[in-house]
Parts: structure tokens; sequence; C-alpha cells
């Protein structure tokens, strides 16, 4: 690991270990490194994930992945296809409008996936203590906007 992307490492642990955050470092040879921590808003998935791939040598990847419950994934699968097709289109479209910059992607496929990522890339240079709070919070807004849009719709499907 180059000196720089050491140092970015060791900053954002500080910064999470700072605000009182559980983190965890996990290992994976696809990454250069990753963390783990939760915010108590996340309320459908694992929490936050950030990575910065090997890829990608001047930047980061903050995920937050939301999963489907069984429950949910039935609802989804009794949906007509336009109506699949329908509810996927408003969620990329409301995610496109937020202005955010984020990325939406359904894992693993959009035709059959278990759950939603929301992620945005921040390159290194803009990356400040500032900076990096208020992408979590950008995060957090939109998972309260997929909440919303895409998994209460599903809760008054019957199935």
């Amino acid at each position: 690991m180059n000196a720089e992307i050491t140092t970015v490492k060791k900053k954002i642990l500080r910064w999470l270990l700072d605000e009182k955050y559980d983190v965890k470092e996990l290992d994976d040879k696809e990454k250069k490194y990753y963390f783990r921590f939760s915010v108590s808003r996340t309320s459908k998935g694992p929490g936050f994930l950030i990575v910065q791939p090997k890829y990608r040598s001047d930047s980061l990847v903050f995920l937050l992945p939301l999963i489907m419950g069984k429950k949910e994934k039935r609802a989804f699968e009794t949906l007509s296809k336009e109506e699949r097709e329908d509810l996927i289109s408003k969620l990329r479209i409301n995610v496109a409008l937020s202005g955010t910059g984020s990325i939406l992607n359904f894992h693993p496929n959009p035709k059959s996936f278990e759950s939603i990522h929301l992620a945005k890339f921040v390159y290194y240079d803009g990356l400040s203590k500032d900076r990096f709070f208020e992408i979590i919070e950008v995060l957090l807004n939109l998972e309260a906007m997929v909440l919303f849009t895409f998994f209460k719709p599903l809760s008054k499907v019957s199935t």
C-alpha cells in the first residue's frame, strides 16, 4: 500500500473512532482496505462500507447496502413484470434526480436481486472530515427515499 493510501486509511479510521462508531476492518483480497461501521439510522442492512478498491488508487467508495427481506422479496416477485419494472424505474429516477452524484445498483442484478446498493465515490483530494460525514448523511437520506419509494409499496402487496 502506498503512503497516501495508508495515510487516508488511518485518517478515516481515526475519524470514525473519534465519533464513537463501532468500526470493523474486513479482509478482502480485491480491496486495499475495507471498513464496516453501523449508523443507528441504518435499518435495512449491515451498515456502511468504506472501500478502497485495488483498481482505484486515488478514491474511495462509500457503500450502503439495503437488504431485501424474505417478505419483501416474495412481494416483489408477486408483482407483474410491468409493476416490477415501474418500481425499479421510479427508484432509479429518484436517485438520479437527487443531485447527489450517487449510484444505485441492484445486487446481484436488476432481474433477481437480494439487495440494493447506494454508493458514492470520492477522490482523496476532496476528502475532509466534513466531506466524509456529509457523504454518509447523503447516503442516509437516499436510504430514506429508497425505503419510501421501494420498500413501503412492497409492504402493501399481499403475498
